[in-house]
């Protein structure tokens, strides 16, 4: 006989126990089981009596579900249906061991839901008993049928047993994670932790959260639905633990447009439904903030806390003992902020979940050198088990270096590696196909044309965007059928690079942008514009290239205007859409009379910078009182400006 049943059997014997058995800790459940107050009254009536062990098995599923209603007539049909698999079982003695164990997982169960209820964890409990019902629902088929019945001591038969009683396992095992998860995301209590003034002054970066409006009135997009299926699916099994691959760390690696940051945003979205994001840092060279690598990880460290109660007060306890930690290097970052608070969480057992960590465009990214040799060491060497980090770039030697492991390592201690310029161009085709074809809709697009915009992408997704971004341009809708033929009219050669279509595409919009008929100096003018756009290091307003180009700022604004397919303005502040236009700008081969030289241009803004110094004065606002604070002078925009 198991140690299980011999547990039941005693359990439910009339021996008296010290009375504090229900108070079992959960960590302990595995050697004991607990019975509920309820349970422990009715010991009384059964006397020295001894109790079938299935009996008492049932007794404890039924009654630890006894405080909600559905899920007590969910247990009810459970027990219904082990006697009933019972009464046709080969091995009786299997079925008393399979019984006692779900009531062993009923009974943890509910002295984990007497740690505090809440809506969340009720809905948990309701997913679990419509799972009970829907089994309950099959045994119940299946006996009306005859086939227990009739297959009595047949394969058949056991295989019934096998998977009914693991599907049961299975539901309460879940249920079990999930309420672990809940209590550990008390979101009150997180809350209430993450106004402490040392979390609060944290250097993160707010704008490099995934939700955050990145300008325009627009939030970051993931895919078009339907495309890039294969790719999300590989990533979504390898975070949930069904793909072969078993890694901490999954670089995805393309070059510029190849869809990298879109797949990035809808991984992050199908991770959030699933509550198994815990952190993203999206860079940018157009932010500054989404640039400086020292920000990385104190950025990751803060959204971790409010995923993870535990996380987050081991985290402040670390911080109110010396706050300077976050000003130290990388490596130092990386022990104090994540590593020793996750240990932590892992430390209590109730890290049920593998959550990811989103790192996007580490090619944008200042130094990031300094942070990928603490973290990828630290992912092989499995220093924060159980935490998975999603790393996208473009294959560029100074990330290639770290990610690819000079030595040979174990499998699970790699970072597998998923090269997007790589994929197969005819699948790559068939999404941008897709894409088109849901973006465009509603223009009235002949087919043809539409086919050959599609082969014109090639396999970049940011050259399908474009177009769309160029054809729709919502100031001048009924100019979308003529660009669709302009577009389509272009000359193609069998040679091309991986660029040239791309390249094409954006001398088209330069050359719609810049009017035809200018004298050198005009043009020099409009191109100036652009290149101080592309090389100012920083987003800037119009009154401000006005200002250090000497030129009207009516100017600057209708360049921008035009050029709405790769620039948009958010806050007055100039960007660009995507970094692979900086990159046409300043390559010569590339871009040919548009080309930018960055150290001329650089040197260009740096005597505009010096000759604009030269209006400096004391007092240059004329305030009336240097006692008078700026947010105290009513008209201070106006005399700033």
């Amino acid at each position: 006989m198991g140690r299980k049943t011999q547990r039941m059997k005693a359990l439910f014997s009339g021996k008296k126990k010290k009375s504090n058995v229900q108070n079992v800790p959960a960590s302990q459940t595995g050697s004991q089981v607990s019975v509920s107050p309820s349970l422990s009254s009715n010991r009384g009536q059964v006397g020295d009596v001894a109790m079938d062990t299935i009996e008492m098995a049932l007794k404890l599923v039924r009654e630890s579900a006894d405080w909600f209603g559905p899920l007590k007539a969910a247990a009810g049909g459970l027990c219904e249906c082990i006697r009933i698999y019972r009464q046709v079982a080969d091995n009786k003695d299997k079925i008393d061991k399979l019984a006692a164990d779900i009531a062993e997982r009923a009974n943890i169960l509910e002295q984990e839901r007497q740690k505090g209820m809440s809506s969340d964890m009720q809905i948990h409990f309701d997913q679990l008993s419509k799972r009970l019902y829907y089994l309950h629902a099959q045994v119940l088929k299946k006996k009306d049928q005859h086939i227990t019945l009739q297959v009595v001591q047949g394969d058949q038969n056991n295989k019934d047993i096998d998977s009914f009683f693991k599907e049961v396992q299975d539901a309460y095992e879940k249920c079990k994670n999930q309420v672990l998860f809940t209590i550990g995301r008390d979101t009150k209590k997180i809350a209430n932790l993450l106004e402490d003034h040392t979390i609060q002054n944290m250097p993160y970066s707010q704008k490099a959260f995934h939700y955050v409006d990145v300008g325009n009135g627009h939030s970051r997009e993931g895919c078009t639905p339907g495309t890039r299926q294969k790719i999300l699916k590989d990533i979504e099994e390898w975070v949930d633990g069904t793909s072969p691959v078993d890694t901490l760390g999954y670089w995805l690696c393309g070059m510029a447009g190849t869809g990298k940051s879109t797949i990035a945003q809808s991984v992050y979205n199908t991770m959030e439904n699933k509550n198994l994001l815990a952190a993203t840092f999206f860079c940018s060279r157009q932010i500054p903030e989404c640039r400086d690598h020292s920000k990385i990880i104190p950025t990751v460290a803060y959204q971790m806390a409010q995923f993870s109660l535990i996380f987050a007060k081991e985290l402040v306890t670390s911080l109110q003992a010396d706050p300077n930690k976050v000003s130290r290097p990388p490596s130092e970052q990386l022990d104090i902020l994540l590593v020793k608070p996750w240990k932590k969480v892992i430390s209590t057992g109730m890290h049920s979940y593998t959550p990811v960590v989103i790192i996007d465009a580490l090619d944008e990214c200042e130094n990031i050198e300094s942070v990928l040799s603490a973290l990828i060491p630290a992912i092989q060497t499995q220093k924060m088990p159980g935490l998975k980090f999603l790393l996208t770039s473009r294959p560029e030697n100074h990330i290639y270096r770290h990610l690819n492991a000079p030595k040979p390592l174990p499998a699970e201690s790699q970072v597998q590696k998923m090269y997007l310029h790589n994929v197969e161009e005819s699948l790559v085709q068939a999404d941008i196909a897709m894409y088109l074809s849901y973006k465009l809709q509603g223009l009235h697009i002949a087919q043809l044309d539409i086919e050959k915009l599609i082969k014109s992408s090639g396999k970049l997704f940011i050259y399908a965007a474009t177009l769309v971004k160029y054809i729709c341009d919502p100031d001048f809708p009924d100019l979308a059928s003529s660009k669709v033929q302009e577009m389509t009219s272009m000359g193609s050669s069998p040679d091309k690079n991986q660029t040239q279509e791309l390249d094409e595409l954006y001398s088209t919009i330069l050359k719609n942008a810049i009017p035809g008929k200018l004298t050198p100096g005009q043009r020099k003018d409009y191109l100036g514009i652009i290149h101080t756009i592309i090389t100012a290091g920083r987003p800037m307003t119009c009154s401000i290239i006005s200002g250090l180009l000497g030129m009207q700022q009516n100017l600057v604004e209708a360049t921008i205007s035009r050029m709405q397919s790769v620039l948009y303005i958010s806050d007055q502040l100039i960007y660009t859409f995507h970094a692979s236009f900086a990159d046409y700008i300043v390559t010569g081969d590339r871009s040919g009379g548009m080309y930018c030289n960055e150290i001329e241009q650089h040197t260009l803004l740096s005597h505009a910078t010096l000759n604009h110094m030269n209006n400096l004065r004391f007092n240059i606002c004329d305030l009336p009182s240097s006692f008078l604070a700026d947010k105290d002078v009513p008209d201070m925009t106006l005399r700033a400006d």
